[in-house]
């Protein structure tokens, strides 16, 4: 279905569009001095950042692992079947951000929790529930 079609791209899309957070020197993470680490220019530093230069490269981290998730997803298309694809999207997607969230400084919080991570935490509550339907509705009936 477009669904899955769609769930299968979606991954490929967003890991191509984090790059633009690269152009643009946001969405990054704690300072850091690993060789991987990314350069920002002071302009496009947050306030309380300005004495670091080295940050971690959030964007790169999520787009990687968005790929990786559209490389199982595309792998797998045939064997998960019609309405899982989109439910393994949503857990994907959902553990990802949640994890990338823990390194990025950028974000405010509500309690514990920063609010993408909220949102995450929804998007895999909501794959989980589809993935649970799409098990009843498939599970044959004796």
């Amino acid at each position: 279905t477009i669904v899955d079609v769609s769930a299968v791209l979606a991954p490929l899309g967003q890991s191509i569009g984090r790059w633009g957070n690269f152009f643009s020197q946001e969405l990054y993470g704690w300072p850091c001095s690993h060789w991987w680490c990314l350069q920002i220019d002071i302009e496009n530093r947050l306030s309380g950042w300005l004495a670091y230069s080295s940050f971690h490269p959030t964007f790169f981290y999520e787009s990687s692992l968005l790929l990786l998730l559209f490389f199982i997803l595309w792998k797998n298309k045939q064997k998960i079947g019609t309405g899982f694809i989109i439910s393994y999207y949503l857990i994907g997607y959902g553990i990802i951000r949640f994890m990338v969230e823990f390194v990025r400084i950028d974000v405010d919080r509500f309690m514990w929790f920063k609010w993408p991570q909220l949102v995450a935490l929804c998007l895999l509550l909501c794959g989980l529930l589809a993935l649970t339907f799409f098990n009843k509705k498939t599970t044959p009936k004796i």
